[in-house]
């Protein structure tokens, strides 16, 4: 819709603009539906201006905004409520894991099944900086309604140019921000964050944001930095083929979470020992100062997954006894369900001290966690290497994936970098992450992640559009890759 010409702008709530006296008389007639997406309207237009029903969240003064100037056009006045303080209008849930999986049976009996094992509710945000400034859509049940009403808000988006991430995230949080100017050669990414995202020391993780890089017009270290920031992962989308699979297999991961704020406690056992170092990749962890005592925080668990980290010891001389006790480790986490907290602990974990040593063998799990830690840190230096320009470098530490990505600058800086970065996240948490065209080579990818790409990649076959969907995906697959 083209504005301009002297006529104010009427903008609705599912972001479809309309000629005000056009859309207002339109009302006058008792339709309450938007014309284009066919969403009903709370925010209802009059002659005398918008009025909103009696207690509604949105109940607020409307004021002016002007728009954007076209190119050869005066900018029209929109008509649009400033956005409240705080969001309220989210709809209640009843915490009942039954309910759950009662509604799944009921309203997915005529598609492809997931897994009907009770869950505990997730609250999910999606933040896409479409360079809009409203809120789209509240927290709703994922009923039958839910779900009309959510894809009636996907249909109607539009991107209007520009970007404003922290706003969203901001949103997303419910919270403030706060971005101030700095001469710090690398960029403090966790002003954007709100503290309701990234939390602090203390607390860990409260809302892991999980960021999407699409094609190569994108800041990939914004959106990594994010991530980690906040105990999210990091994907990397090079082509729409990919797009459905990344977030099927994302969310297919929040939907299985089966431990919550779960910490890990090392602690020393023999009187002499301490710990040498603790490799846990990202995730945030602590030795004290004597190092007799260390800990993880993990945050939360998906189904099927495992975490593993390498803790060094300083293994004392000792003579007195066949058996040296090293150390002992204790779990503590919620469960989602119970919304007890459960302890676990492990049997003290020793070394044997024959008189005389013999052939040992070496242990293949610690092995493998050694040579995953060791290629992590070697696709890291590999990235610090091609941001100081030396390419070559970074292609000597890179692994053969990676050094392709790395043959030019031009290269590295369209589709390299994100690359890098999605795999650094990927091995950093330990958790599966898209990278570049395909979701299928991540070693962490788990049960329930592969069972919802399998049925999204079945939806989308059985949908009406899927040629028109399948002819876009292949003219994206043939085009060339870097070299």
């Amino acid at each position: 819709m083209k504005c301009g010409d002297g006529h104010a702008i009427f903008t609705a709530e599912c972001s479809h603009s309309f000629h005000f006296h056009c859309i207002a008389s339109n009302v006058k007639h008792g339709n309450q539906i938007c014309p284009v997406c066919r969403g009903k309207w709370k925010e209802i237009p009059l002659q005398g201006g918008p009025v909103l029903p009696p207690n509604h969240a949105l109940m607020t003064v409307i004021r002016r905004v002007p728009t954007r100037s076209n190119s050869n056009r005066h900018a029209s006045p929109v008509f649009q409520a400033p956005e409240p303080a705080v969001f309220d209008d989210d709809e209640s849930l009843d915490h009942q894991p039954e309910l759950v999986r009662r509604n799944l049976n009921q309203n997915e009996a005529n598609s492809p099944q997931i897994s009907q094992t009770p869950r505990t509710p997730v609250d999910l945000v999606t933040v896409l900086d479409n360079s809009g400034t409203r809120r789209l859509f509240p927290l709703r049940r994922m009923s039958e309604t839910g779900r009309q009403q959510a894809l009636q808000a996907v249909n109607s988006l539009a991107a209007n140019g520009g970007t404003n991430i922290a706003e969203g995230l901001r949103k997303g949080a419910k919270d403030t921000y706060t971005v101030t100017g700095s001469n710090q050669k690398e960029p403090n990414y966790q002003l954007l964050l709100p503290l309701a995202i990234h939390g602090n020391d203390n607390v860990g993780f409260k809302i892991p944001v999980h960021a999407f890089g699409f094609g190569t017009d994108h800041d990939a270290s914004l959106m990594h930095s994010i991530s980690e920031i906040s105990g999210g992962t990091f994907s990397f989308i090079e082509t729409e083929y990919a797009m459905q699979d990344a977030f099927a297999q994302c969310i297919g991961g929040l939907l299985s979470v089966v431990v919550k704020e779960l910490q890990v406690y090392i602690e020393c056992v023999h009187s002499s020992l301490c710990i040498g170092s603790l490799r846990a990749g990202s995730y945030p962890n602590r030795v004290t100062t004597d190092r007799r005592m260390g800990s993880i925080n993990v945050g939360d668990l998906y189904a099927d997954e495992e975490r593993d980290f390498l803790v060094s010891v300083n293994v004392p001389v000792d003579i007195s006894s066949n058996e040296t006790s090293l150390i002992k480790v204790r779990c503590v986490y919620n469960d989602p369900l119970t919304k007890e907290t459960v302890t676990l602990r492990s049997e003290e974990v020793g070394i044997k001290r024959p008189e005389r040593a013999g052939q040992e063998t070496t242990s293949m799990e610690v092995d493998r966690q050694r040579n995953r830690v060791q290629a992590a840190e070697a696709m890291a230096l590999a990235r610090s290497a091609a941001e100081q320009g030396d390419l070559a470098g970074a292609v000597c530490r890179a692994q053969r994936e990676m050094q392709e990505r790395m043959a030019s600058r031009h290269i590295y800086e369209t589709s390299g970098r994100a690359y890098v970065l999605s795999g650094l996240s990927s091995h950093s948490w330990q958790r599966a992450t898209a990278r570049g065209d395909s979701t299928d080579g991540s070693s962490y990818q788990t049960p329930s992640m592969t069972e919802m790409v399998n049925l999204s990649r079945v939806t989308l076959l059985g949908s009406p559009s899927t040629q028109r969907l399948v002819g876009v995906a292949q003219s994206f697959a043939s085009q060339p890759k870097p070299r």
